[in-house]
């Protein structure tokens, strides 16, 4: 029973490294193909698990804006240190060559949007999260890295006033 049990664990977990994201997209799309009670269970969990892993880009825009700073500054502290360790530097980690804004939209693009759909259809419910991510995507046209930038002073300054909207 614990093995059982960790195994169904670790499963969850790694369904959240990024370098298997293809297999679970084709992984939702053969769910939506077979019958309701032919599903494994363990392969829902799964699905559902990555969908909160990338997640930040469904949620309201304050929300996901907030998110978009605190993800980009771990990846580029990242990139900061394998610089500083004389190693390639991760593409998505480098701060003088990639924007915050451009991987927003391109995690929406390529990674977000498509997943979402594939998994909609199995997960109906999680459909309504399409529509906030269309309207997101819209919302970082009109923002560039230095607009990002002043929107994180501003959550500061509204943190320190206990002021933030609740989201």
């Amino acid at each position: 029973m614990l093995w059982r049990f960790r195994n169904t664990v670790q499963g969850c977990i790694l369904a959240t490294d990024f370098a298997r994201h293809a297999r679970f997209l084709e992984n939702a799309r053969w769910l939506e193909a077979v019958g309701l009670e032919e599903r494994p269970l363990q392969l829902e969990m799964e699905l559902i698990i990555k969908a909160a892993d990338i997640s930040n880009v469904v949620k309201p825009f304050a929300v996901a804006r907030r998110w978009a700073l605190r993800v980009t500054d771990d990846f580029f502290m990242q990139g900061d240190v394998e610089r500083e360790r004389g190693m390639d530097v991760t593409p998505s980690c480098d701060r003088f060559v990639q924007s915050r804004v451009a991987l927003q939209k391109g995690l929406i693009d390529h990674v977000t949007a498509p997943y979402f759909a594939a998994i909609s259809r199995v997960f109906p419910s999680l459909a309504r999260f399409e529509a906030q991510m269309k309207d997101n995507n819209a919302s970082w046209e009109l923002l560039d890295d230095a607009a990002l930038e002043e929107s994180r002073d501003w959550d500061e300054a509204a943190l320190e006033a206990d002021d933030l909207p609740d989201d």
